[in-house]
């Protein structure tokens, strides 16, 4: 069951540190948020 729930939402990163890209976008997202509330990003890729 884990292989097909990791087609729709792959593991990103290492083998260490992987995570699903989900998490990784809800985690951006958040940051984004912060950022637009006045808070600094740390996310060089972030505008």
């Amino acid at each position: 069951m884990r292989r097909v729930r990791d087609l729709h939402d792959p593991l990103i990163g290492c083998t260490m540190h992987a995570k699903p890209l989900s998490v990784l976008r809800e985690e951006r997202a958040a940051v984004r948020t912060r950022a637009g509330s006045g808070a600094e990003s740390s996310d060089p890729a972030s505008p």
